[in-house]
């Protein structure tokens, strides 16, 4: 097949997904230049969080397009105004001796004594990130330094509530629930044999447990530093990935659930910078199943395959650049697609003194063309790179929208929702769909999650509805209209009335202009809402911790001897008198001796 055949074949295989999506023909849409920012070298293989620093001069900004201008005043002064502190769960503290009745307790305890003990060594960025203590609170915390025994008793809960799961045959989803909201306040032991627990639980069941699943996926999300290492994550996406490949694919809601799970276990290695993915066993078995995905006719599914997809660039192999010149310049064997073989052949990975680039992709091109151009050349993303995110794009490798999405999840996680907002509408790949598709999720996500205040949930839903109504660059694919959609629906559904009513209003007003729109249902997975009903934590109350009850019950001899006994002299007029007939013997005294007849 000659070169212009392969650029023919490969525009209308473009030209097929942009109408799966709704988008214009390629030819309808204004051709970058030959040294657009899509086509730059990758800066950094190894950089995987969004940096804000200057780009590096390997990067041309002459080529990139002025950043779109803010959307209305109107909006701007009331959605999002300021950066605000990383969201934390509150409830009423209990004081020493009171019963701790709810794991929700629980947790905001740890957090808030977990945090004492590290404030003498934090930042000072991380300390602007938290949010400042109330009267209550230091003044809790200030009790509590002075009474160590108290403090071991939450930690003895802890320990105990952990034990009682892993040894717990039948787990339900409120069990669940509850305990992968402490794994942020668990020590290293602890987490790992509740991690390893869940893992178990989850390769053992028969069918796909979905909160097992969540369970697993936010236990990893919520590790503190070094609980996890490459190994752990390897085998967790090992089993994941096995899951997702035995899935039949007419079970699009399993294949959807694993997908994302599958995403999210990739952007937690990215964080800890896993690389030297065995590419034989691990990187092309997941790329080949992710690949068939990005075929299916469920937008949601193809959304979640094509991040997965992206995430997985920032996982290398273990392939170094000699031996993928070396492997494309022969067959490919036993007729796999060597999907990863079209995107590890960046200029900056090839050896000197490869004359051509196209001649070492040489039969795989073929074979490959079409996952290549799937990924590549789903959609048009802008046309530059918004400056923050400069730093570690490549030519068809990594795309702009996927570290876009990176960026937004950590501003919010972080609280800077006025950053987040500013990134929202001014970065350059806001055209494109996936890019949209993740932030409506991550919008849908916030106005579900009860971590945050209402007023920002609420605003969360306002900034939705505004960039369905009044943004023009803004779900002109109809997938994102529809995506968009199905979160107010399920917004409407939610506990908090406030939210669940302006979502619902809104999806009536939105649905008379749309109503061809389909509804598919796609249930936003945010974390796990910690359960009203505490059963781990009732059980682990139950057994007696001895040396917190001899603590106890010294305080109470304690107090006890502190309480002066008197007991007031009692007399008779005379001896003959009834022994019923008493009188105060000190008032008799007072009296006498206030008298002259003493």
């Amino acid at each position: 097949m000659t070169n212009e055949q392969l650029e023919h074949a490969s525009a209308m295989q473009r030209g097929g997904i942009r109408g799966f999506f709704g988008m214009k023909p390629k030819a309808e849409v204004k051709t970058k230049g030959a040294n657009s920012s899509s086509n730059v070298p990758l800066a950094s293989h190894q950089t995987t969080n969004p940096s804000f620093t200057n780009p590096p001069a390997s990067i041309s900004l002459k080529e990139d397009k002025p950043l779109p201008p803010l959307p209305s005043p109107e909006v701007i002064t009331i959605i999002f105004l300021e950066n605000v502190a990383k969201p934390v769960i509150k409830t009423k503290l209990p004081y020493r001796l009171e019963r701790i009745e709810r794991t929700e307790q629980l947790l905001y305890c740890s957090i808030l004594l977990h945090r004492d003990s590290l404030s003498v060594i934090a930042t000072d960025q991380e300390l602007q990130q938290e949010e400042i203590l109330d009267k209550i609170e230091l003044d809790w915390l200030a009790e509590m330094r002075g009474n160590p025994m108290e403090q071991d008793r939450m930690r003895w809960l802890l320990f105990k509530m952990v034990e009682m799961f892993v040894t717990d045959a039948t787990k339900d989803s409120t069990e669940i629930a509850e305990i992968v909201a402490l794994a942020p306040v668990l020590d290293k032991e602890y987490y790992r044999k509740l991690l390893s627990s869940i893992i178990a639980d989850f390769d053992q069941a028969v069918i796909l447990d979905v909160d097992l699943l969540q369970g697993l996926i936010q236990l990893v999300q919520s590790a503190s530093p070094d609980f996890l290492d490459a190994d752990d994550l390897i085998k967790i996406l090992r089993i994941i990935r096995t899951r997702l490949q035995d899935t039949h694919q007419q079970s699009t809601e399993h294949s959807y659930h694993l997908t994302l799970a599958v995403s999210r276990i990739l952007d937690v290695m990215t964080e800890h910078k896993v690389q030297d993915l065995d590419r034989i066993e691990e990187h092309e078995p997941l790329a080949q199943v992710l690949s068939g995905l990005m075929g299916s006719s469920d937008p949601y599914l193809l959304y979640q395959a094509c991040y997965a997809f992206q995430a997985l660039q920032y996982v290398p192999d273990d392939e170094t650049p000699l031996q993928v010149v070396l492997r494309h310049s022969t067959s490919v064997a036993n007729g796999l697609v060597q999907i990863m073989a079209v995107f590890r052949l960046d200029p900056g990975s090839i050896l000197e003194g490869v004359d051509n680039l196209c001649e070492s992709l040489g039969g795989t091109f073929e074979a490959a063309s079409t996952v290549y151009d799937g990924v590549c050349s789903l959609m048009e993303s802008g046309q530059g790179v918004f400056d923050s995110l400069k730093e570690g794009y490549a030519s068809g490798k990594k795309r702009p929208w996927y570290s876009a999405i990176r960026a937004a999840y950590a501003l919010a996680q972080a609280g800077q929702l006025k950053d987040l907002k500013k990134l929202i509408y001014r970065a350059p790949c806001r055209r494109d769909p996936l890019f949209q598709w993740g932030v409506c999720q991550l919008l849908g996500e916030m106005a579900s999650d009860a971590i945050w205040s209402v007023a920002i949930r609420q605003q969360s839903v306002d900034l939705l509805g505004d960039l369905y109504r009044n943004d023009t660059e803004w779900g002109q694919d109809e997938s994102v209209k529809s995506w968009m959609l199905n979160i107010f629906n399920q917004l409407g559904a939610i506990a908090d009335q406030t939210v669940s009513a302006s979502a619902s209003l809104l999806l009536k007003d939105l649905k008379q202009d749309h109503d061809t729109i389909s509804m598919l249902p796609c249930p936003l997975r945010s974390r796990l809402s910690i359960p009203k009903s505490s059963p781990t934590l009732a059980k682990a109350q139950k057994i007696p911790y001895i040396e917190y009850e001899l603590y106890k019950l010294r305080l109470q001899r304690l107090g006890e001897a502190e309480q002066s006994i008197y007991i007031p002299p009692m007399a008779k007029a005379n001896l003959q008198a009834r022994d019923d007939d008493l009188f105060p013997l000190m008032d008799k005294v007072n009296e006498f001796l206030k008298s002259e007849r003493q």
